[in-house]
């Protein structure tokens, strides 16, 4: 029994001696990881509005996600300053003024306070737009390939749906696959900070890939109609 009690002693020892030169002469419990900044927040993705989708669309991550939402929210803050500052005051105020002023049916009133509305609009306009050109350009050209894509597929649903021209799920993931493919091949380097609502699309691409989708995808009856409406459209 001692003999056997001995032998366990020797085996804790020999234990804890493997553990400490495991540990090191300090003591110090090893590194399971490297030491560095702390992880970063999960993914904004949740954000219902285009740069959720941005994330959701490209699967973007890593170093390109770090970048896009630190410039996010860089922009995020420079909207809210505005907002809350004494433009966006000034807007308010005007909007109450020119509010009560269509309440009275006071036209003159109205007309004057208008222009001063539209230059503070305008200013707030070209704020959002330099900031979502300063988040789009965090994107590697690979994500704006996907969300060029993703955008064309959102415009060119919707014009089907505003001609009252319904799809199926498989027909909705052919013409999926045609808007990814290209939206790609029209996006070039540059073009996505430059116009960072890809506005260019309605009038450059969207008009030729309906043309595709109604020969590939839409039923006859559907192509018909489609081919009317753009028949009818203005050419510019």
């Amino acid at each position: 029994m001692l003999t056997a009690l001995f032998r366990g002693r020797l085996l804790g020892f020999a234990a804890a001696a493997a553990l400490l030169a495991a540990w090191g002469c300090g003591g110090k419990q090893p590194e399971t990881e490297p030491v560095g900044p702390a992880s970063l927040p999960a993914p904004t993705t949740q954000r219902s509005d285009d740069f959720g989708k941005m994330i959701r669309a490209t699967g973007m991550s890593g170093a390109e996600l770090a970048a896009f939402e630190a410039k996010l929210a860089q922009r995020d803050a420079e909207l809210a300053a505005w907002e809350n500052g004494p433009q966006g005051q000034k807007r308010r105020a005007l909007q109450a003024e020119f509010d009560a002023a269509k309440k009275a049916k006071d036209e003159a009133k109205a007309d004057e306070l208008r222009p001063k509305l539209q230059a503070l609009a305008d200013e707030h306009a070209e704020l959002r737009r330099k900031g979502r050109s300063m988040v789009v350009a965090t994107m590697s050209f690979e994500s704006q390939k996907k969300w060029s894509g993703f955008s064309l597929n959102d415009r060119v649903l919707r014009r089907l749906r505003s001609l009252g021209i319904r799809t199926t799920a498989e027909e909705q993931a052919r013409i999926r696959a045609i808007c990814d493919e290209e939206g790609a091949r029209w996006i070039k380097p540059g073009v996505l900070e430059k116009d960072p609502y890809l506005a260019a699309q309605d009038a450059e691409l969207v008009p030729a890939t309906l043309r595709k989708i109604g020969q590939k995808v839409l039923t006859a009856d559907q192509r018909e109609k489609l081919e009317a409406a753009l028949a009818a459209q203005p050419t510019k």
